[in-house]
């Protein structure tokens, strides 16, 4: 999976996300912002024909970050409630979004890296 991305040894978030669009084959942006979520949630994934736009809090960690690109990279869709904020992954789609991130992390250490 992670070959899939051609990331440098050195990688960086925006590496990664570059790498994500390139296989996706459309724009892909982060937009921090003061979001209304669950307490449990840190970003949601927005896709469109065009685009897609990872909108995530302005409090969420790059290891958070780094989860939700995870969701991205596996192509993992949501389940939609009639109230939205119950959109959910299956625990399948968790554990295998938690799974990558934390190889991601060990792999390329400066995606999780604090910016300065």
């Amino acid at each position: 999976m992670t070959q899939r991305l051609g990331l440098p040894p050195n990688a960086g978030l925006d590496d990664l996300v570059a790498a994500i669009s390139r296989i996706r084959g459309r724009v892909f942006e982060i937009r921090r912002m003061t979001v209304r979520l669950p307490p449990t949630r840190h970003g949601v994934w927005i896709a469109t024909d065009v685009a897609d736009h990872l909108v995530v809090t302005a409090v969420a960690t790059p290891t958070c970050l780094l989860h939700d690109l995870a969701h991205v990279i596996l192509g993992h869709t949501i389940t939609h409630s009639e109230i939205p904020q119950t959109i959910t992954y299956t625990s399948y789609q968790e554990k295998a979004a938690t799974h990558l991130a934390d190889h991601l992390a060990q792999t390329y250490p400066r995606l999780t890296a604090a910016k300065k």
